[in-house]
């Protein structure tokens, strides 16, 4: 008895299966990646916030500030060296950046350190060069009005990225300066952001651009 062999039409009809079978599924395998690296950079959101809270327990309520070279006998100028003390992302190359830095990158974009976990430059902000646009003061967590709605962190662009902070009135705009930091969307148009109360969500692009003033700017409203 002979062996019978595919044909060339039953051969091109099981590629085509094949083909099919791999267009339904690729959507499935990304949309799962996605969500597997959102789920990601929700846990690393939630460990700083809750390094964030070990730090003002400590400091007499105070949060932690966004950056300091004003102060040349501070042991840390960033945020990421204040909380790499409360932090399993502790690493051991310099005080400055006494964090993993591969911790804070967002998932989404893990090899481009651009993108990576901003720290609200409105929680102090002090420069060497002079005077900040984003205030010079350290805030009290008495200060907040409402912990749950006030960002500690949220998911950034970060040109100077070693400082890795965000702000929101520094858009890139023709001419002008181009150390923007500002807020990004790379969890298909969702940010992902540690509260101040300790709760980490993701926030799509139109919600946070109804929420961007009061998670932000005001800081010292009274209770």
């Amino acid at each position: 008895m002979s062996k019978k062999s595919f044909t060339l039409i039953e051969l091109l009809v099981v590629i085509a299966i094949i083909a099919i079978l791999a267009a339904m599924l690729l959507p499935a395998l990304s949309s799962a990646r996605n969500a597997a690296r959102q789920s990601d950079c929700i846990t690393r959101h939630k460990q700083l916030c809750l390094a964030a809270a070990m730090y003002t327990g400590d400091n007499k309520d105070f949060l932690t500030l966004c950056h300091n070279d004003a102060n040349p006998n501070h042991k840390y100028k960033y945020w990421k060296g204040l909380l790499g003390d409360y932090s399993d992302y502790q690493a051991l190359h310099g005080a400055n950046d006494n964090i993993n830095i591969s911790r804070v990158q967002c998932p989404a974009y893990h090899d481009d350190p651009n993108v990576a976990i901003g720290w609200n430059v409105y929680l102090g902000y002090f420069s060497s060069a002079g005077s900040s646009p984003f205030g010079g003061k350290i805030h009290n967590l008495a200060e907040i009005a409402n912990p749950a709605d006030h960002t500690y962190s949220l998911d950034s662009i970060n040109f100077r990225y070693v400082q890795y902070a965000y702000a929101f009135d520094q858009r890139v705009e023709a001419g002008k300066r181009s150390d923007v930091r500002h807020v990004t969307f790379p969890h298909e148009n969702k940010t992902v952001g540690g509260f101040m109360d300790g709760h980490v969500e993701t926030i799509n692009d139109k919600e946070f651009a109804a929420r961007k003033d009061y998670m932000i700017l005001k800081l010292t409203e009274t209770p």
